[in-house]
């Protein structure tokens, strides 16, 4: 198998294992949702893939923000689109 992680030696980055860890999550979830491009946005240094400290909390502002806009948002006038499939 690979080599074990290490400790970040950057102040204010931690590596995936530590990011799982502080999720809640199996590596191999973080990775997943990483690929789909959901949750904190990572940095990669060479190989290794390093999070921002506090990254967790300044994702979820975010998200919440984003929530509050749209539903602040007046809602759409109209008909909704129809489909353009035919059964």
């Amino acid at each position: 198998m690979g080599a074990p992680m290490k400790r970040s030696a950057i102040p204010g980055w931690h590596d995936e294992m530590e990011e799982a860890r502080e999720r809640g999550v199996s590596l191999v979830h973080l990775r997943r949702q990483r690929r789909a491009r959901i949750g904190p946005q990572p940095t990669k240094f060479g190989r290794r893939v390093l999070y921002r400290d506090g990254g967790n909390a300044r994702y979820l502002d975010k998200k919440y923000e984003d929530e509050q806009a749209e539903r602040e948002r007046p809602p759409t006038r109209g008909r909704p689109a129809r489909s353009r499939l035919t059964v």
